[in-house]
């Protein structure tokens, strides 16, 4: 922990941060059901079923996430390692996840790229998201200052999930 509060700069550089999972949840929770079940014809019992396989997937990616990112010790700190590798993976799999066109693949093989890619988007994020969370812990030196942290962080989550609506609506 550090001697005093965080600056307004680096709250906001934190808070930034959160930008990807709002940006992550917004397309898992709006765009992807829709997508899967409305262009690209998989069922919606086979969509929610990948959904929930990548659900669960995630549960024992925090997990995981949560002891590797407590046990770390690297040059660069404790937290940040994990947070940087998340990154290509996620965006990668968020890409992938609506890299089809319709007509490309059907049944069981839709589902699989569906579920494996949503594993893949999921964990990686989770690889960043729980380091994150305890990275604003980990800065602040009192209760308000990590109340202020999280206001910060839940900002730029709303900023994130409404920047993928107005960019869908284009």
């Amino acid at each position: 922990m550090t001697a005093s509060s965080p600056g307004l700069a680096t709250r906001l550089a934190y808070g930034m941060g959160q930008a990807a999972e709002g940006i992550k949840v917004a397309v898992l929770g709006g765009l992807v059901f829709f997508y899967y079940q409305q262009v690209l014809g998989l069922a919606s019992v086979a969509t929610a079923c990948a959904l929930f396989f990548g659900i669960v997937g995630d549960t024992f990616g925090g997990v995981l996430a949560g002891s590797v990112s407590d046990r770390l010790r690297h040059r660069r700190g404790q937290r940040h390692p994990l947070m940087l590798a998340a990154l290509l993976p996620t965006c990668v799999a968020l890409v992938a996840l609506f890299w089809l066109r319709p007509g490309s693949l059907a049944g069981v093989a839709l589902f699989c790229w569906l579920a494996g890619w949503l594993l893949v988007c999921r964990v990686s994020m989770t690889f960043f998201r729980v380091p994150h969370f305890a990275l604003g812990a980990d800065m602040a030196d009192s209760a308000r200052a990590r109340t202020t942290n999280v206001a910060f962080r839940q900002f730029f989550h709303v900023v994130g999930a409404m920047l993928v609506f107005w960019v869908a609506r284009r």
